[in-house]
């Protein structure tokens, strides 16, 4: 379960069974669990986030695209 990074007190991190799927990322933190789309730069699901933090989470999320999209490449080859 490779974590790519934290902030905001959120850990984003992929499993290392997701290899076959698209790239996205799990974000789990302060009670609230999610996956995000890289691609389609949407959630799968997300449950128990605040409407502030989803904001910062998908903004952070946008914002470091190709961070994650680097971290999976080097994970997954």
């Amino acid at each position: 379960m490779p974590t790519i990074f934290e902030a905001f007190g959120f850990r984003f991190f992929f499993y290392s069974s997701d290899g076959l799927e698209p790239i996205h990322v799990h974000v789990d933190g302060h009670g609230a669990i999610g996956k995000w789309w890289i691609d389609r730069d949407q959630w799968e699901f997300h449950r128990g986030f605040s409407v502030r933090d989803r904001s910062k989470v998908e903004r952070e999320l946008r914002s470091r695209k190709q961070e994650i999209v680097d971290a999976w490449r080097a994970h997954f080859g």
